[in-house]
């Protein structure tokens, strides 16, 4: 996020408590973290820009649950979500009582607990204006050359110069082919581009050897963004079909976000 938000996990269990914010980080989310009640309630006063709290059931001065309606009463915008390992269903149903916007088990998938963050963030930004983000985009209107700069994950784009920066990498300059590849997946993140709609885009040849220069413009630029670790690239490949960008990512184009999970 490119608002200082931060992401508080309050949790005495260590593992699950770096796992969550390696998780958030990744993201874009600062992360706060508590494990207490006491500790909770201190950061929450203190941190005025809480964008969400993840949350576990048993803590060593107070119940997940009374933590839960505390934390509700205080900050009614702010979405909850439990996760924990406790299967019941009885304690579940008690924790949506408490006022939880959801419930998540442990163990649980990345891309699954991020699509319901991001799901809970809608939720409560419509109906809250206080926390409603600064500015949308509906993807119907991106024109990418109108934009300054896009920022997606920790790549930053700046199409004017045909510039990406990452905090981790020196300046990243892309060739024409690489620069009008990247547009055409930044126009509709939430759309997997067929091979034949890539060829077409970058003018390559429609025969037989299509989508080999596909997939090697692909790979030029996916080496390109992650310096040789592919398996961080956001451009991701789907299977029988062409490529998308990781929908999991958060895009912001000049300051205005994009949200399409």
């Amino acid at each position: 996020m490119k608002d200082n938000s931060i992401a508080l996990v309050i949790g005495t269990d260590k593992e699950s408590n770096k796992d969550l914010q390696t998780l958030l980080q990744r993201y874009l989310f600062q992360v706060a973290i508590a494990t207490s009640g006491a500790q909770a309630m201190e950061l929450l006063s203190s941190n005025k820009n809480t964008k969400f709290v993840l949350l576990d059931l048993f803590l060593p001065d107070t119940y997940g649950i009374e933590l839960c309606k505390n934390i509700r009463e205080r900050c009614p915008g702010v979405p909850i979500l439990f996760v924990s390992k406790i299967t019941d269903p009885t304690e579940i149903v008690l924790c949506f009582e408490a006022g939880a916007d959801d419930y998540v088990e442990i163990p649980f998938n990345q891309h699954v607990l991020m699509a319901r963050i991001k799901a809970k963030l809608r939720d409560r930004n419509a109906m809250n204006t206080q926390y409603a983000i600064t500015g949308s985009v509906n993807i119907e209107d991106i024109n990418i050359n109108s934009y300054n700069q896009i920022q997606f994950g920790k790549w930053i784009y700046y199409p004017r110069k045909s510039l990406v920066t990452h905090p981790d990498h020196a300046e990243i300059y892309l060739t024409d082919k690489e620069g009008t590849l990247l547009k055409m997946l930044l126009s509709d993140p939430s759309k997997t581009f067929m091979r034949e709609e890539i060829a077409s885009y970058l003018n390559l040849n429609i025969q037989e050897s299509m989508i080999r220069d596909v997939n090697i413009h692909v790979h030029r630029l996916r080496n390109k963004l992650t310096q040789g670790h592919n398996s961080n690239s956001p451009i991701k490949a789907v299977r029988s079909q062409g490529y998308t960008l990781d929908s999991y990512l958060t895009y912001i184009y000049d300051g205005k976000e994009v949200s399409f999970l």
